[in-house]
């Protein structure tokens, strides 16, 4: 019987007029069919439709879209009326989804009942895919119409449905934390199921939200800073470190450090694991903590806070308590030239030993670019409020880091403070600049370092009362210097080390203790153009302490050791009567935190 009536039924809904809408959907007791209302206003003439319209009668666009006669004879009027208003896009994709089975007639019908006629036409506009899984969802009640119409409404619909099976009030809630669709993606693939999770996402991302905004700084530092022991206890800290690593910002290395934290969970979906503290072997509660997971972003180089085999003892040096130490991060990073006042963020410590406060005391504040971080311009940091006076003791450090490149050409920078130390999660060009500091200066790269035609000047605060101070330069691969100089510097030791160092045109200061370590320790003269990978390469480099004249050569040092402990020949002596040569060459080995 069935199939006798639709084969009735088909060419009266093909020639039914438009005029059979105007019927009230409930006749004969409630919603008429497509096939009841077909037939009952029917007329002699065939509706007309041009190229991409709705046919004036629209169950016969659904029809001819491949539905099956008996199948659109089940979706009510109604709701093929409300389809219809909602254009010629939403009609023909939707009607297409049930012809092609990708979603059934009743799924068709129960969904388009459900949703309004904006969200219709909106969310027929996206993927296929997600047009599809959207109706199933509302269909089945999976999903309410308002999450669908809420993400159809703020523009979202394609991106939501792009992660998945997403759950909606996830989305919903860290949409409100940020307007950058790619975080919130990552965010939301990355947050639990429980409440706590979401919870400490949420704040995890509005930190992020800020790191990944690019700054402009000439005089006013970002106002959004995190101290390191909050950072590291914070509930959120896990999903913090998986979102930077997303982004690039820990380096090229990133997942290997996060495993070497969080040592037995899966590195890719979060769990609230918690803060760092929580997850180390060992309380941690200063920087010197940290050292041993350092080789996990220095591809495979190990850290320790110890003094090396060639003395004894314990170096305190960089035991600086985590809540002494202040982060101020962006993405991007252009200082384009000025002043900048620190302000109260390195206050003087009242110390026992005055200018020269203990480690313990001693405080870091940390400029970071997630990414890229460069100089357009000339900086001076002063340290100090405007109008006031700079602290210059030996208690406290500025540093000035990116996760990826920093750039420094043809312009100077210059902290009125003590301690500087500038590094990159990548490469760094230093190269026609002058960098000065009142104390120790500290360059790093995690992949490879090139500086030329520069001038360091260090140490000159707080000549009275403190020693003369260092510089230590470190590059994962490559150091290569084309010119460096430390005039005017009160310099006392120089530290550089890379699998390869290829030094040209420098005059190490009479004051000034020199170790070079390399991969094997090997030593070579006048392979600038053609280094020695692995080695230290030397060509026009002089030591003023071993000759003001002659540039250093083979006959100036000591072999008989062996590769990976020559010395120079003549050293310092000391007023307790032992001598340090001028000169150490090593081999990369286990790494101190001293100097060797």
């Amino acid at each position: 019987m069935k199939s006798f009536i639709s084969s009735l039924t088909l060419p009266l809904i093909l020639l039914a007029p438009l005029h059979s809408y105007s019927q009230e959907d409930d006749q004969s007791g409630g919603g008429e069919s497509a096939a009841e209302a077909s037939v009952t206003g029917a007329a002699s003439q065939p509706s007309s439709a041009s190229s991409g319209s709705v046919e004036s009668n629209p169950v016969v666009s659904m029809v001819r879209s491949g539905i099956p006669i008996e199948a659109a004879s089940k979706i009510k009027i109604s709701n093929i009326k409300k389809l219809a208003s909602a254009g010629v896009n939403a009609f023909k994709v939707i009607a297409k989804q049930a012809a092609a089975g990708d979603i059934t007639v009743d799924e068709l019908d129960s969904s388009v009942e459900k949703l309004d006629v904006s969200t219709l036409a909106t969310i027929s506009k996206g993927k296929a895919s997600n047009l599809k899984q959207a109706l199933k969802d509302v269909a089945s009640g999976e999903k309410s119409p308002s999450d669908i119409k809420s993400l159809a409404d703020t523009g979202d619909f394609d991106n939501a449905y792009d992660l998945g099976d997403v759950d909606l009030n996830i989305y919903n809630t860290l949409k409100t934390k940020t307007d950058n669709q790619e975080l919130l993606n990552s965010a939301v693939k990355e947050t639990g199921p429980d409440s706590s999770s979401l919870e400490a996402m949420s704040l995890a991302v509005t930190w992020v939200d800020n790191l990944l905004t690019d700054e402009t700084i000439s005089a006013t530092l970002p106002t959004i800073e995190v101290t390191l022991s909050n950072l590291s206890s914070a509930p959120y800290t896990y999903e913090l470190v998986r979102l930077l690593s997303d982004y690039g910002a820990l380096g090229p290395n990133g997942d290997e450090l996060i495993n070497a934290y969080f040592k037995g969970e899966n590195p890719t979906v979060l769990s609230n694991t918690g803060s760092i503290t929580k997850a180390l072997p060992n309380s941690t509660s200063s920087t010197a903590d940290f050292l041993p997971y350092l080789g996990a972003l220095s591809g495979g180089r190990a850290f320790l806070n110890e003094v090396d085999s060639e003395t004894t003892g314990n170096d305190t040096v960089i035991e600086v308590p985590l809540e002494n130490v202040t982060l101020n991060a962006s993405n991007n990073i252009d200082f384009t030239g000025g002043t900048i006042y620190l302000g109260n963020k390195l206050p003087k410590v009242i110390d026992s030993r005055g200018d020269d406060a203990s480690p313990a005391d001693e405080n870091i504040y940390i400029i970071g670019a997630a990414k890229d971080l460069k100089f357009t311009g000339d900086v001076v940091f002063e340290n100090r409020v405007e109008g006031g006076t700079n602290n210059i003791a030996e208690d406290h450090a500025l540093v000035i880091g990116a996760g990826d490149d920093l750039y420094l050409d043809g312009h100077n920078v210059e902290f009125k403070g003590s301690n500087l130390a500038i590094g990159s999660g990548d490469q760094m060009w230093l190269s026609t600049t002058k960098i000065t500091t009142g104390g120790n200066l500290a360059i790093g790269a995690l992949n490879e370092l090139s500086i030329s035609n520069a001038h360091f000047d260090v140490g000159n605060a707080n000549s009275a009362t403190s020693d003369p101070d260092n510089v230590y330069i470190y590059a994962n691969e490559l150091i290569n210097i084309s010119g460096l100089k430390f005039d005017g510097s009160r310099l006392d030791d120089v530290y550089m080390e890379a699998v390869t160092l290829n030094l040209k045109d420098i005059v190490f200061p009479a004051s000034a203790e020199v170790t070079l370590r390399s991969q094997d320790g090997s030593l070579h003269f006048d392979t600038y153009t053609n280094p020695v990978k692995g080695a230290v390469n030397l060509t026009q480099v002089k030591h003023a302490a071993i000759s003001t004249s002659d540039y250093l050569s083979d006959a100036h040092f000591d072999r008989s050791k062996g590769n990976g402990h020559i010395n120079s020949k003549t050293g310092h002596l000391h007023a307790n009567g032992t001598t340090t040569p001028w000169i150490r060459v090593r081999a990369q080995g286990t790494v101190a935190a001293g100097v060797n």
